[in-house]
């Protein structure tokens, strides 16, 4: 059966099944083919996009929607209720009906909410008696805007949120300020700033010495004496009122650093192991061990040119002069990826095989799940294990491929740069460059009497020896040197 005529059996089954609602066993007598190969054909026929299932709800939000304004705006998340209908009213009923099942839901996971204004904002508020009340403290909720120069119940935003205190057991903070200015003398307030008597602006110390007021939270101190059960009215809790002076007090650890070095940090003293500081002394830098809590003899300061005289000399060592041992290695070094190459090959070769032995099961799975013969929560274990499983083989399938990649490319760009060190510490631009090539080449650097001990990574190491090993033969004729 060509693919044309396959096509026009899976629509022909389609509108029996969604359109005439058709039983598969009686389209399957109709068809002259068993019930089973009904159900693939279904499902052939959805996986095709010759049948798309689409579900609509009131009650439900638009995710896609919701994803896109998420991704525009960075919101962590929310709600999208599609109305369905024209009545502003329905609309609305709609609206905070689902916001206070959406409210319900979120407030076990919140700890802070702000509250804004309006006729809906209203509303939900009074929903949230018939859905919810806690006793117990769960959290903080204030407004994120001032209130309104009106007498309109739902635009003070301070009596919403000590609403919504009262029927969630949240705590309320409230914003003693309004949304906009009332009069020409609050306007000017808001334009030119908060200015003293004689129009100044008002300084620091003046706003500190307010934020540190206990009189504002319904304390005073009279001479020595602090009274903390004072009678006049309060403008803040005590709580947030101890919590801002607890933050204007704490101190803000850390030190200016003044000098950038370039081997602050990479260098220990080879007699006590501390670390070795620098300072700058005559516009020229030095190095010293700090000799904290220590008896270290090393009291002798370095200076910065002398122990990059010896990091020069060092790393022109690592640089082999027979050519020969410098072709031998890079050839080594392909032999070694050859084996390594093969190594890989297989594996990979083995974990393809897995990968098809598990997709047959998954195959196998749901045609037993369309015949029936399993349940639908053995269905699910399996497809989990067995998905999970074909992750795990592509992800090693991946690594194996980069590793047969990364194996040679990362022997030879270490014997590389072995060979060009000194050149590539000269031609260094930056400080970093160099402190990064240092720590790409040595494990360790002490001093001790003004002399730099050099500890190599191991494939430094490696390098080092060849290139001393393989300096010292360069006299040799081409038969010695066999």
């Amino acid at each position: 059966m060509d693919e044309h005529a396959d096509i026009l059996r899976l629509v022909e089954i389609s509108r029996l099944y969604y359109e005439r609602n058709l039983t598969q066993a009686k389209i399957a007598k109709k068809m002259n083919i068993s019930r089973p190969a009904v159900s693939k054909l279904l499902s052939e026929a959805r996986l095709r996009g010759i049948v798309k299932i689409e579900i609509k709800s009131p009650m439900m939000s638009d995710e896609t929607l919701l994803r896109d304004l998420s991704e525009v705006y960075h919101l962590k998340g929310g709600l999208v209720v599609p109305s369905g209908s024209a009545d502003d009213r329905m609309i609305t009923r709609l609206l905070v009906s689902q916001a206070s099942l959406y409210f319900e839901k979120m407030l076990p996971q919140v700890n802070r909410i702000g509250l804004g204004w309006g006729d809906t904002m209203g509303r939900l508020v009074d929903e949230l008696k018939q859905h919810l009340t806690h006793d117990e403290e769960k959290g903080n909720i204030c407004p994120v805007i001032g209130s309104a120069p009106n007498d309109i119940r739902w635009y003070q935003t301070n009596e919403l949120a000590r609403i919504f205190a009262e029927k969630t057991g949240f705590t309320s903070f409230y914003l003693h300020a309004p949304a906009f200015p009332g009069s020409r003398k609050n306007k000017k307030l808001f334009e030119d700033g908060w200015q003293s008597q004689i129009g100044n602006p008002v300084g620091k110390s003046e706003i500190h010495k307010l934020l540190t007021d206990c009189f504002y939270c319904g304390e005073f101190i009279w001479g020595s004496k602090h009274y903390q059960d004072a009678k006049h009215p309060t403008l803040i809790s005590k709580e947030l009122f101890y919590r801002v002076r607890e933050r204007i007090k704490r101190k803000i650890t850390g030190k200016y650093k003044k000098h950038s070095f370039l081997l602050q940090g990479l260098i220990r003293c080879g007699e006590c192991d501390r670390s070795v500081i620098a300072d700058t002394k005559k516009n020229h830098n030095y190095y010293y061990c700090t000799r904290f809590n220590t008896n270290c003899s090393q009291k002798e300061y370095v200076r910065e040119e002398e122990l990059e005289k010896q990091i020069l000399e060092t790393l022109g060592s690592l640089e082999i002069k027979n050519k020969r041992i410098t072709e031998w290695i890079r050839k080594a070094l392909k032999e070694s990826h050859s084996d390594e190459k093969e190594y890989h090959n297989n594996t990979i070769t083995e974990l393809n095989r897995q990968y098809a032995l598990i997709q047959k099961r998954l195959d196998a799975l749901y045609d037993d799940k369309l015949d029936g013969k399993i349940t639908k929560e053995f269905y699910e274990r399996k497809f989990k294990e067995y998905t999970m499983s074909q992750d795990d083989v592509l992800n090693a399938t991946e690594r194996h491929k980069r590793a047969n990649i990364g194996y040679f490319e990362l022997g030879l760009n270490i014997f590389e740069i072995s060979q060009k060190a000194k050149q590539l510490y000269k031609e260094k631009a930056t400080l970093e460059e160099k402190r990064n090539l240092l720590n790409f080449v040595f494990s360790n650097l002490f001093l001790r009497d003004k002399k730099l001990n050099f500890v190599y990574k191991n494939a430094f190491q490696i390098v080092a020896g060849r290139a001393k090993t393989g300096n010292l033969l360069r006299g040799l004729d081409s038969n010695q040197d066999r």
